[in-house]
């Protein structure tokens, strides 16, 4: 929201401009929202939106295999699918990497995490045209899991790339 509200101030927008600047973006945000509702993207993603920001979150089957950061082909129809929506927002993007407790054989899981976003957001920017400037990256190695890695099934869940739409 800062970085929107100061560019509005660098470029000496009227009051009235700012109006239609911030409807234009709610009224993506919307077009956003409900291409998430219909299920144009719930094959991929799970998704929640709150107040400040729209989560989806892809678990790793379909971006990763175990203890890799290089996206699969699944994975890059599913970003690529999502890019599709994401072109129009002007929102900030905060990609964040989560990755479950087991160790791997080279490096840590938090590399691991902040390298799976990394790749994430490269594929938004050089094969999508998505501006890099929209990004931030975040990787959280085993340090936010959703579930007790007590499982299995309970690591598969914490495996995963969640993509946070800021919201105006």
């Amino acid at each position: 929201m800062a970085e929107y509200i100061s560019k509005i101030l660098k470029a000496k927008i009227t009051g009235q401009q700012v109006v239609v600047n911030y409807e234009v973006v709610k009224e993506k945000e919307q077009k956003f929202i409900e291409n998430l509702k219909s299920g144009n993207l719930k094959e991929y993603t799970e998704y929640e939106i709150q107040q400040n920001l729209i989560k989806l979150t892809l678990r790793e089957p379909i971006l990763f295999e175990l203890g890799s950061s290089e996206i699969l082909d699944t994975g890059k129809k599913a970003l690529h699918n999502i890019a599709l929506v994401l072109k129009d927002l002007p929102n900030t993007i905060i990609v964040e990497g989560h990755t479950d407790d087991l160790p791997i054989k080279k490096g840590t899981n938090w590399e691991l995490s902040l390298a799976r976003a990394i790749n994430v957001v490269n594929y938004f920017v050089n094969e999508e045209g998505i501006n890099k400037n929209k990004f931030m990256i975040i990787g959280y190695g085993e340090y936010k899991p959703l579930v007790p890695n007590n499982s299995p099934e309970n690591r598969a869940k914490n495996r995963r790339i969640e993509i946070n739409i800021v919201r105006y």
